[in-house]
């Protein structure tokens, strides 16, 4: 089963699809796309969204997990302009036919990876050094990952 993760920004969204189960994850693909500028923002969202999915089509994704805002950066025009595109992905979802797509802070992704749900081990206990290419991965990269594999059972 494929998944996709992925982390938005106001000036790009970063993305990572991975295979396996959390014990063994396979990264299969990942990268960060810039939106494109000289866009509107209508025309940004619909080239977002026919982005994301080309990358459900082309590696089959069976679900989504996507990196949301964590509770102290939900405010300001950045914070709209993400969570707009955060929902286009979920629109995107359900054009696809995806309904195993979910919203996660880090809380939630630590919980999901069976650490009492404490976002800061994330950092300190998570370990994903197994998974090739997440640590030459930018920060937001490795969020997506994250989101991805706290999604695989």
């Amino acid at each position: 089963m494929s998944i996709l993760g992925i982390r938005c920004s106001s000036k790009d969204f970063s993305f990572s699809v991975v295979k396996g189960k959390q014990d063994s994850v396979t990264l299969v693909d990942s990268g960060t796309i810039t939106f494109p500028k000289g866009y509107s923002e209508s025309d940004t969202l619909k080239w977002l969204s026919q982005e994301i999915e080309g990358i459900i089509k082309k590696h089959q994704v069976h679900g989504i997990g996507i990196k949301g805002v964590e509770p102290m950066g939900m405010k300001g025009k950045s914070y709209g302009a993400r969570m707009e595109k955060e929902g286009i992905i979920f629109l995107q979802a359900s054009l696809c036919g995806i309904k195993y797509v979910k919203r996660k802070v880090k809380s939630t992704i630590a919980k999901d990876l069976g650490m009492k749900g404490k976002g800061k081990y994330l950092e300190t206990k998570a370990d994903f050094s197994g998974i090739s290419g997440y640590d030459s991965a930018n920060k937001n990269t490795q969020e997506s990952i994250q989101a991805a594999v706290s999604m695989l059972n």
